[in-house]
């Protein structure tokens, strides 16, 4: 009986729940008429037994406290429940064509992203350490990338050895590149290029200056010679020195003392100089320290001290003595000679004026009437080209200095050289013969004079090949013996060469024919060659060598 009312009670929920849900108002028709027709038949079970007071009694008892106890009712309402619309609402798959929304995907990345971004941070920074290095030593570097996920820097400059590549921890580093031995001085890019793997991010610029190394001479040596010439003179006078230093790349010395004025500087020519300093006016006679101090460029390396005395004044006045020193020339070679000569003016005529030469050799002359002298002077042949001084002082008075350059001696010239030859050397009183004179370091078209033995000269001039010749006749008439001939150039070189003339032959017996020249008698006839226009008579003397006699050739002597 109870086990009816729960069917009717479970059957009266379903259909309740199955028309109050507006997603089942299709199936609640069915559902209705389910349960109209199930209660009969559930009710038909116990039927026989029950009575109808007992059916209709189900809803006056309240048969809704009754289902929840009884649990094995609920496992079938599950088979209803799953039958919601929820299969029949299935075409709704049918909204599915929105194809636009199929791309949500690829939102994806965007939770990506907040763990690990897929672009990273470009850019970075890099600092040298040491901004100014000298070729060969080593750069300090500081990098750092924007992007900590980066890898590593390779770093490249013309001034580092190749490429420096290092690795980046949380995209910063720090090292040192080696620069090149070799590098100028001056400013060089250098840049750095970031990267992720191999993929570069990012590059960052600075520059490297390369500083120019010093150079390391050697010590200068010290030490000077510094003498004062006069050592004493009337105040206002020029007082002469002369300074030489150890160290030959000395460049200038600073004269300084309370009897001159100011501080006087020269400039030294390997270590050394000469020159005078004026002094006051107005001093009072005395002892003066005088010093110089020798300079390497602004460095001092060297001091000397001398005393300079100042004579009481002259009973006296007397004008200024003034003097100047002139060179002539100005510029000479090894070996040549110049003058040095002087003029002055308040001197009295007869005054010795010592000149002092760059050997250190003194030459003293006298003043004229007029106030001037001058001397020669000669350059040594050993002595080397440059700018050298000369001095001119007066005695207790004025001084002046001159440079004299010698220059560098250019490359010597052969001289000319000649030789004189005749051909034939040996030729018989009547004949003919040839004079030929050969030259070296002569240029052509060079006159050359030939001296006969009589004393007449006459002149040939050298071809393209240094060499002239003459054709010449020996007069019928000359005497046996040695007769020479002299040939010399424009230069002065000569050259002798000595002809032999021998007496024409003569037949044994008293007859002697005075027939032509050819047979060393008589006339020459005409069209003979000693007769003939072509026949060069050697001014009809010959001189018989070592014999000291003229010969005389004269036509129709004999006759």
């Amino acid at each position: 009986m109870r086990f009816t009312k729960s069917l009717a009670a479970a059957g009266a929920l379903s259909l309740a729940v199955l028309t109050a849900s507006p997603a089942f108002a299709d199936g609640a028709e069915d559902a209705a008429a389910g349960s109209a027709t199930t209660a009969p038949e559930v009710q038909g079970l116990g039927g026989a037994q029950d009575g109808g007071p007992e059916t209709q009694a189900v809803p006056e008892q309240g048969t809704e406290p009754e289902p929840a106890p009884e649990s094995p009712v609920k496992p079938e309402q599950k088979p209803e429940l799953e039958q919601k619309p929820q299969p029949q609402d299935k075409p709704r798959p049918e909204q599915k064509p929105e194809p636009e929304q199929k791309p949500q995907p690829q939102d994806k990345p965007e939770t990506d992203e907040k763990s690990e971004p897929e672009t990273p941070l470009s850019g970075g920074s890099v600092l040298l350490t040491s901004g100014a290095v000298y070729a060969g030593e080593k750069a300090g570097y500081e990098v750092a990338a924007r992007e900590p996920r980066a890898t590593d820097a390779r770093i490249s400059s013309p001034a580092i050895e190749g490429v420096h590549t290092v690795a980046l921890s949380r995209g910063r580093a720090t090292g040192a590149a080696a620069t090149w031995d070799d590098l100028k001085p001056g400013d060089y890019p250098v840049t750095v290029e970031f990267f992720i793997g191999e993929k570069a991010i990012g590059t960052a610029r600075t520059t490297l200056f390369v500083k120019e190394k010093p150079v390391v001479e050697a010590p200068p040596l010290s030490g000077v010679t510094f003498e004062l010439n006069p050592g004493a003179v009337y105040a206002g006078e020029k007082a002469g020195y002369e300074v030489a230093a150890r160290e030959p790349r000395a460049t200038d010395a600073r004269i300084s003392s309370p009897a001159i004025e100011g501080v006087h500087t020269v400039a030294l020519s390997r270590g050394r100089a000469t020159g005078a300093a004026a002094t006051w006016d107005d001093l009072k006679p005395g002892d003066y320290p005088v010093t110089v101090e020798v300079l390497l460029g602004e460095k001092i390396i060297g001091t000397a001290k001398r005393t300079l005395t100042v004579k009481d004044p002259r009973p006296v006045v007397k004008p200024v003595a003034r003097l100047d020193l002139r060179l002539e020339p100005r510029k000479v070679l090894p070996g040549q000679s110049y003058y040095a000569g002087v003029t002055t003016e308040n001197v009295e005529p007869g005054t010795v004026v010592t000149v002092k030469d760059p050997g250190g050799r003194h030459h003293r002359i006298r003043l004229d009437h007029w106030g001037s002298a001058r001397v020669r002077l000669t350059v040594p042949r050993d002595t080397d080209p440059g700018r050298y001084r000369v001095v001119a002082y007066l005695p207790g008075g004025p001084a002046d200095s001159a440079t004299l350059t010698v220059a560098v001696p250019p490359k010597p010239v052969p001289a000319g050289q000649l030789r004189l030859a005749l051909h034939p050397h040996t030729v018989v009183a009547g004949g003919d013969f040839t004079a030929v004179v050969s030259t070296r370091y002569v240029a052509p078209g060079t006159p050359i004079s030939i001296t006969d033995p009589a004393g007449e000269t006459f002149t040939i001039w050298t071809g393209e090949d240094g060499v002239a010749a003459k054709r010449l006749h020996v007069p019928s008439s000359t005497g046996a013996g040695a007769y020479w001939f002299v040939a010399k150039l424009p230069t002065g070189q000569k050259s002798a060469a000595q002809l032999t003339v021998k007496a024409p032959y003569k037949p044994s017996g008293d007859f002697t024919p005075r027939g032509g020249a050819q047979t060393g008698g008589g006339l020459a006839e005409a069209g003979t060659p000693a007769s003939g226009p072509g026949a060069l008579a050697l001014g009809g003397v010959l001189l018989a060598g070592g014999s000291g006699l003229a010969l005389y050739g004269r036509r129709g002597q004999e006759g």
